[in-house]
This record gives structure tokens, sequence and C-alpha cells, in this order.
């Protein structure tokens, strides 16, 4: 067969509506290229076989069952696929493009992991792994190569389980003929299940279990339990159990959590946990205290009540962690002081303020309204403006009396008739007019009225009847 279009290595080419643009991947069945959708501009990555493998009918079909087995598995931490393309007798699988690492480049990078890590990271993967067995999917071939840490925008990570190549379905009836054959070794070898070990064909849901235990054995003691010299060796150690204990290569973990991992990495499938669901389960009361909230309602448990700190994976939502009891008052729970009350919102400084402006106008209505409009001729003291409004009305202060001009009599001379004393009382300079002698005697009142002074002064200044003038001249 000849050399096919997706392996040029100058320049990109286009399969169906993707165009390729780089190697990102290459083992020894084929390669992952990194593409886009030239309608959409979506990125994905297509795998396709080596075309040495291409005319392989075994290796085809096992290809092609990726993506149909895979298309069953709908689990947030389990790969998408999203379409398989033939061209060119060639096969291609297109899957969501993760941007990150594989687990076993975390684990070579960093040797053995903190307890709560390795849980945080592989209770996600255990729980799509379940999720794959309730659609009849056996995946078969677990190893942490096959696990990618993809880097969320967000910033977090988010475990992604790969590659059912070796997986089938309930409903294929059992793989058969030339594609799982008796005696035959399917999968890598360190992670396998003893049954897995002795005939492929009697691989199922526990083996899974078994894989993801020695995964989780490997990640918190930085070892691989079965690791021998020769293949032989470690066939013989697989089927027997020769591993050393968890606690023993790392004796700081506890025996609760070395006991997990004993019984899922048990050779009798029948004393392993009851499903992968189940080993999950016991495995996240060793989880960090955030991914202990998130999970808990999938595994049915109760939340946890202590503060949760930042997550390392992006899961699955949740519910809110159970609600600590309140803690005793202490003086920094103390209510606000009226500063700090207004500061948290302008709103109510604003709202206060004109309340205040409508009281004081009232206020002033109110003032204006009781005192009435002064005399024309009297001018009221400007009163002086106090900073803030009184709170309550105050009593009118008494007016200081108006300045008045006094008009003094010249001093009497002994003997000579009484000149009433008259104080004006307009404020205007009006010109004087000289009262008129009036007869001695007569008695004015200090204070009077205007008009009264009015009318006893045109009186004084008033002739004489005829008849009065008359009498007063005598026969």
């Amino acid at each position: 067969m000849s050399e096919s279009p997706p392996h040029r290595t100058q320049e990109s080419f286009v399969v169906g509506r993707y165009r390729l643009t780089r190697v990102i991947g290459a083992g020894g069945m084929g390669s992952v290229y990194e593409a886009t959708h030239t309608g959409l501009g979506m990125r994905v990555a297509i795998k396709t076989l080596k075309p040495s493998l291409a005319d392989n009918t075994i290796t085809s079909t096992r290809f092609l069952r990726e993506g149909i087995v895979a298309a069953k598995v709908r689990h947030p931490h389990a790969v998408t696929v999203f379409d398989v393309i033939e061209e060119q007798g060639v096969s291609y699988l297109v899957m969501e493009y993760l941007d990150g690492e594989t687990f076993k480049e975390l684990l070579d990078r960093e040797g053995a992991l903190e307890p709560a890590r390795a849980a945080d990271l592989l209770v996600p993967v255990a729980s799509a792994v379940s999720a794959a067995h309730d659609e009849g999917v056996v995946h078969r071939d677990l190893k942490p190569s096959n696990i990618v840490l993809a880097r969320e925008r967000t910033g977090l990570v988010t475990p992604k389980v790969l590659d059912f190549g070796l997986s089938w379905a309930a409903d294929e009836a059992l793989p058969s003929g030339d594609i799982t054959r008796s005696g035959v070794v399917l999968g890598t070898l360190l992670y396998m299940a003893p049954e897995q070990v002795r005939n492929a064909r009697q691989a199922s849901a526990a083996s899974d279990q078994y894989s993801l235990a020695v995964i989780f054995y490997q990640a918190v003691t930085g070892t691989r339990p079965f690791l021998r010299e020769t293949q032989f060796d470690m066939m013989n150690a697989v089927v027997s159990g020769q591993h050393a204990a968890p606690r023993a290569v790392r004796p700081g973990l506890s025996a609760e959590l070395e006991g997990v991992i004993e019984r899922a990495m048990h050779v009798d499938p029948g004393l392993r946990f009851p499903s992968v669901h189940a080993f999950a389960r016991a495995l996240l009361p060793f989880a960090s205290p955030h991914v202990q909230a998130l999970w808990a309602p999938v595994f049915e448990l109760p939340s946890p009540t202590f503060a949760a700190p930042a997550p390392v994976s992006s899961l699955v939502p949740v519910a809110r962690p159970a609600r600590v009891a309140d803690a005793p008052s202490s003086p920094a729970a103390q209510p606000p002081s009226t500063a700090a009350w207004l500061a948290q919102s302008p709103s109510r400084a604003v709202l206060i303020g004109g309340a205040a402006c409508v009281a004081c106008l009232a206020l002033g209505l109110l003032i204006g309204a009781s005192s009435g409009d002064p005399p024309a001729d009297v001018a009221r003291p400007a009163a002086p403006i106090a900073a803030t409004p009184p709170a309550a009305p105050a009593p009118m202060p008494s007016l200081p009396a108006p300045a008045r001009q006094v008009v003094a009599p010249a001093p009497a001379r002994p003997g000579a008739a009484r000149t009433p004393v008259v104080q004006q009382l307009r404020l205007d300079p009006a010109p004087t007019v000289p009262a008129a002698p009036a007869d001695a005697g007569v008695y004015v009142p200090r204070y009077s009225s205007p008009q009264f002074l009015d009318r006893t002064r045109q009186q004084q200044l008033a002739p004489a009847p005829a008849d009065e003038r008359r009498r007063g001249e005598g026969p």
C-alpha cells in the first residue's frame, strides 16, 4: 500500500472536513494529529493507524471498535469521540482535543504522591470506568499512560480516560476469534489482572478494578508492584500476587488505605470490591475535603462539615457542604457602627439625606405659616442661620424693640405751658412737624398708637370753632 496522505510532514492536509496540522503523539500502531474543523474552526485530535496496519483486518476492527465503544460512554472524565472517517482505505478517529499531560508523565516527574492528591485524581477516573461498566463496556487496558490530566482554561485539571481500543461491549457477545484469542496477552502486563494474564477472554469489570488499584499503588508508593527483570517473572508475580505491601514501601500510609488497596488487588476476583463504584466509594474518604464534598452525593456519602481547600481538578457539580455550627460571638462579629453601616450601601446615605431635606423644608413651611406676615411699616431683624436644623420646632424668640426716633421737647421755661411728650414710632426719617401748644394739663399717654397720635396732632393744629373763639374773646 502506498504511503497515505496523513504521513506528510511538510504541509498540512485535509481529511474529510478536518485539516490536520501536526503530530502530537505516536505509538506502535499509529499516530495522533492535531486538527481543525474547516467549517467550525473547532480544534480536535485525530487518531489513525499506520499504513502497514491498515490492511490488517484484526487491527482495523479493534481500531473501529474504540470509536464505537467510546461513543457509548458519556462521562465528563472519559474522552469524547465525535466521528469515525474512512478515506483512501485509512480509518480516522475524531475525538476531543486535550491539552495536558498523562498520569504517567506526572508520576515519572514527581514520584510518589500524597494519598489525598492521588485519590483526587483517580476517584474521577474510577467514576468514568464505572459509567463504562454500566453501559456494558470493559476497558481492559487501564494504565497511567491512558489517563490524561487535561488542563482547563480555568487552570484546573480534569482527569480523562483514553484508549478504548482493547475494550469490548456486552452487546457484542464477547469478542472471539482472532480479535481476542485465548493465550494471547492483550494490554500492559504490569497493570493486568491475574485472570486476564491467564486468559484474555476472562477479563471483566473486576479486572478494571484491579488495574485501577495497581495504578493507585504506584501513585502513593512511587513503585510498580510487579516490576521484574523478565516478562516471565512479571507474569508469575501477577498471577501469584507477589508484591510488597504498600506500608512496607511507604511506612507513612495508613492501615485503612492499605486495606483498600490490598482488597482491590486480590488475586481472586470474587474477593475484591463488588464493583468499581464500590472501590471508588472506599477511596473517597482519603481524598481532600474539597473532592469529598464534590463526590459525596455521587457515592451516597454524607458531605464533610469542615472547610474545603482549593480544588485540584474540575470534577462534577456537587451539593453545597453542610454548614458549620455557628461559633460564639466575638468582638469582630459585633454590629457595625453607623458610619460602617452607611458605607456598606451608598443608597442608605442618599435616602437618609433626602429624608432630612424634606423634614427641614416642612419645618420651615410650618414656622412661616405660624408667624404670619409682619406689618408693612415694621421690619423684622434677620435671625441667625443655624448650621443644622433643630430636631423639633423651637418657640419663636421675642423680637427686640425696633429703634425709635425720639423728638425731645425743648426745656420749658418757668411758668410756660407744658408741652406733651410724643415718641415717633415710624422708622423712616419723616419730617418732624412741631406740635402746637396744648392746653395746660392735657395728658397724652406715653405709649399710644400712631392713629391716636395723628388724630391728637390734627386736633391740636385745627383752628377752634367760631363760637369757641367768641367765647374765648369774651363779651
